[in-house]
């Protein structure tokens, strides 16, 4: 419409040629991103968040399947001025990992800048397979700024080998 309009006045222009080289933005360019709030503890998982109508993955969907005895609550809103976010493109591999990967209660927020995952993995090594499961989010959005408060529970693994302090106080 807009484009259409801008040179339909400039045909009204005597004696000028018309150049269209007129780009007009798409204007879903400047809605806000879909966001998921993820959150496991002994009740099951909940969802949280603001989904996009258009919607291109049903998150309840994915881990029902990843675990079918999980109870997963849906508590999302929707909202029509919103688009998919670019962690749904990769939920299908990404949310079952990071539900596989960490123990007893987790937290992990995807937000519009920024991830932020929260709590306990079995070793280190269970740690970092858990950031390379977000991995093909980061590599699709480069902007995305991840929060990880990832503890480990195996001691051993977490701080490495015994440290001995002494004090002697005269």
């Amino acid at each position: 419409g807009i484009k259409e309009g801008i040179l339909e006045l400039a045909a009204l222009v005597p004696e000028t040629s018309l150049n269209d080289e007129v780009e007009v933005v798409d204007p879903r360019s400047f809605l806000r991103k879909s966001t998921l709030v993820l959150t496991r503890n002994r009740f099951g998982v909940t969802l949280g968040g603001v989904r996009a109508p258009e919607e291109t993955v049903e998150v309840g969907v994915i881990l029902s399947e990843s675990s079918p005895a999980m109870k997963v609550t849906d508590r999302r809103t929707l909202d029509s001025e919103r688009i998919p976010g670019s962690w749904e493109e990769h939920a299908a591999e990404s949310l079952p990992a990071l539900i596989d990967l960490m123990h007893g209660e987790l937290t992990v927020e995807f937000g519009e800048g920024q991830i932020r995952l929260t709590g306990v993995t079995a070793s280190r090594e269970k740690r970092e397979q858990f950031l390379a499961a977000i991995q093909p989010i980061l590599n699709q959005d480069s902007e995305i700024e991840v929060l990880a408060d990832l503890n480990i529970e195996d001691p051993d693994g977490a701080q490495g080998p015994p440290s001995l302090l002494s004090i002697k106080f005269e």
